[in-house]
């Protein structure tokens, strides 16, 4: 949004779906809200939603690249969160809050 980063569930790709039962621990998750809020900065990118695709290997977070919206994983935000990715989306653009 424009007042602050806001973070939604992870998303996992098992064989050809989408879907956002993925739970991570603290320890998993700050090092992502960091790269995240680096990425966007430098970028200085405008209040939208965003795709951070990444990995583990050997337990190391590894970045693979981030998506502009709508990209085919934030399908799975339909029916995992309220609100889902498409309704953040349209509420960026339009400079709306987004409560949780």
């Amino acid at each position: 949004t424009g007042q602050k980063l806001l973070y939604a569930a992870t998303i996992s790709q098992a064989r050809n779906s989408y879907q956002q039962l993925v739970t991570l621990n603290d320890q998993q998750k700050l090092p992502l809200y960091r790269l995240a809020s680096r990425l966007l900065e430098q970028l200085q990118a405008p209040p939208a939603v965003y795709l951070l695709a990444f990995g583990y290997v050997d337990g190391e977070l590894m970045f693979d690249r981030m998506w502009p919206f709508p990209a085919e994983p934030a399908l799975a935000s339909l029916n995992g969160q309220q609100p889902n990715l498409f309704s953040c989306y349209w509420r960026c653009l339009t400079n709306q809050p987004i409560i949780d």
